[in-house]
């Protein structure tokens, strides 16, 4: 329900707006959000009633966004977040030292699709981690896809056991004759 609608049907049951204040939210300009007597609530015909209405403008919200860490991994690593075709913000981080696990802070507005990926530095290759819905309104993420074992894997050096070298049996040196 929109202002106007809401002072319309004020109007039509005789109760009086006490005040109306515009709140950050998702919903669209206009739209109330918030009101001080219950819904479809008995009340006295000249009761006062209160409004929070949506200027438009999304709350910035924060999610804390952590994952355990493959433990055969080493080396440079960087996360990053992409929403929109934009990396909104990088994580760098030495697998040596970040004791299994990393927690970032990611900060935005309202509900976002967003691509979590990594990058190894040694190899310069980049796998997608996960695909995820952010909700910074409730500070909560949902995984569409997330493969962390993978993703690790194509970017984190392959050490493989160089083969033993081939080896000849010496060659056959001629007796010496003794005469």
């Amino acid at each position: 329900m929109t202002q106007a609608d809401a002072e319309t049907e004020c109007a039509r049951i005789n109760l009086k707006i006490a005040s109306v204040e515009e709140v950050d939210s998702d919903k669209p300009q206009g739209e109330i959000v918030e009101q001080s007597l219950k819904a479809y609530s008995a009340t006295n015909a000249g009761s006062d009633i209160s409004f929070k209405i949506s200027n438009g403008s999304a709350p910035e919200g924060e999610i804390n966004y952590g994952m355990y860490l493959p433990s055969d991994i080493t080396g440079k690593y960087t996360v990053d977040f992409t929403m929109d075709g934009k990396v909104i913000q990088s994580y760098p981080f030495v697998a040596e030292t970040a004791g299994g696990m990393i927690s970032i802070p990611v900060k935005g507005t309202g509900q976002k699709q967003v691509t979590v990926s990594v990058t190894g530095e040694s190899t310069g290759m980049t796998a997608r981690l996960g695909v995820y819905t952010f909700d910074f309104t409730t500070g909560s993420f949902t995984a569409i896809s997330e493969d962390f074992e993978s993703a690790f894997a194509a970017v984190t050096p392959q050490h493989t056991e160089a083969a033993p070298a081939a080896t000849e049996a010496p060659a056959a040196q001629p007796e010496e004759s003794q005469e």
